[in-house]
């Protein structure tokens, strides 16, 4: 779905149509799966924790403007040969949880674009590393040079604003992880 949204916004584009987007949030779980309804109105449906996690997670594709974010249940429950690229953005708190989330971009590569998402996903992670071991000047410093890199990278430049915040927080409030910032 991804990749055929370049060229769906491009033949919506040329007959003055807005451009569509989607975005798709990954949680690995239990559901309770059915047919809900009656004789003459049917519908399938998923209901539970694990869903309703998922949802959230997709809203959270707003904050950070990518396409793809899973937990780390889902990560976890890959095997260890899938091959999918991802990048670990951060801990979330999302609205109905007490407990925090980390979520994953899944990254997709579109033909024709010259992006080196391992070298990205590297300055990313080190970034966030720094941050989440209160090195704030580190992460600070490690997010501009990415934001100067990848200028369109908009979970950098959030991770950006969080260290800046975090820069005159103290005491127990300083560097609670970049998603406490966020919920969804």
């Amino acid at each position: 779905m991804q990749q055929a949204m370049p060229g769906l916004n491009a033949a919506m584009a040329s007959q003055e149509l807005p451009a569509l987007s989607v975005r798709i949030g990954l949680h690995t779980g239990q559901v309770l799966a059915g047919i809900i309804g009656s004789a003459s109105k049917k519908k399938f449906g998923c209901i539970g924790d694990a869903m309703n996690l998922a949802s959230r997670i997709e809203g959270l594709c707003k904050v950070f403007r990518v396409g793809i974010l899973c937990s780390a249940a889902t990560i976890e429950a890959l095997p260890a040969s899938h091959g999918l690229p991802s990048r670990r953005l951060g801990r979330c708190r999302v609205k109905g949880k007490a407990d925090v989330t980390m979520v994953y971009e899944m990254q997709i590569a579109f033909d024709g674009q010259d992006v080196d998402l391992s070298r990205r996903a590297r300055s990313y992670e080190q970034a966030l590393e720094a941050y989440e071991s209160h090195r704030i000047d580190e992460a600070s410093a490690v997010t501009a040079a990415h934001t100067e890199a990848w200028p369109e990278d908009a979970a950098c430049q959030q991770l950006q604003d969080a260290a800046r915040k975090a820069l005159t927080l103290t005491g127990d409030d300083q560097c609670l992880g970049i998603g406490i910032v966020y919920e969804s």
